[in-house]
């Protein structure tokens, strides 16, 4: 989640209000993200906690020294703040009965069975469809992609989050926390590796614990 999250959303709301769709998402388990007021995002807050990241011994957290002190963020927090479900995604012999069906790509983008689809032809779609039912649908993965994993416009999408769609219950009910968390930490360590060329090397330690 990016600050790309907060103008999507803002475009996802639109098009809910639109169709009389926004009632159908707030019941789903996405609905806390469309019923919570509006947040800004502060580029130069993320800036400076990313100055202060350190090397984290778990892969499932990311610290920070804040003075004399180690902040930790981990999947716990995550869930916490996201509602979302952070236990891992099934595997994919799992995810195969539910994705029986090729009607969205099919109606909706024209390429080749092993062609890519990306953000930017599902962001089209999806902003002119006019069928309530397609759109509630495809909005969810737009949501899925475009928020949760913080896709670019050039990225390619999980093709296969289009043919789970029709069935929502399940899509409802898949993982997507975690992936959302994995792709999460991914991007503080891109970002500070895209930055550390521009900043002073700080080697930080931490203390060593006591033997008595």
């Amino acid at each position: 989640m990016t600050y790309r999250g907060s103008r999507r959303l803002i475009k996802l709301k639109k098009r809910f209000e639109e169709h009389g769709l926004l009632g159908r998402v707030d019941e789903s388990v996405f609905g806390p993200f469309f019923t919570a007021p509006a947040f800004s995002f502060s580029g130069v807050l993320v800036h400076t906690l990313l100055l202060r990241k350190v090397k984290s011994p778990r892969g499932d957290e990311v610290h920070f020294l804040m003075g004399p002190n180690l902040c930790k963020f981990g999947v716990h927090e995550f869930a916490i703040i996201t509602g979302l479900s952070c236990s891992r995604p099934p595997p994919v012999v799992d995810i195969q009965p539910h994705i029986t069906s090729s009607r969205l790509v099919n109606t909706y983008f024209s390429v080749e069975p092993k062609k890519d689809i990306r953000f930017s032809m599902l962001e089209r779609d999806f902003s002119m469809c006019d069928i309530p039912d397609d759109l509630y649908k495809l909005s969810l993965v737009y949501f899925v992609e475009g928020i949760l994993l913080a896709a670019e416009n050039d990225s390619a999408i999980w093709r296969d989050s289009l043919p789970m769609v029709e069935d929502l219950d399940y899509f409802e009910k898949y993982l997507w926390g975690s992936l959302s968390f994995d792709t999460t930490v991914k991007q503080f360590s891109r970002d500070m590796k895209a930055i550390g060329g521009t900043i002073p090397v700080v080697m930080h330690f931490y203390p060593k614990a006591s033997t008595k």
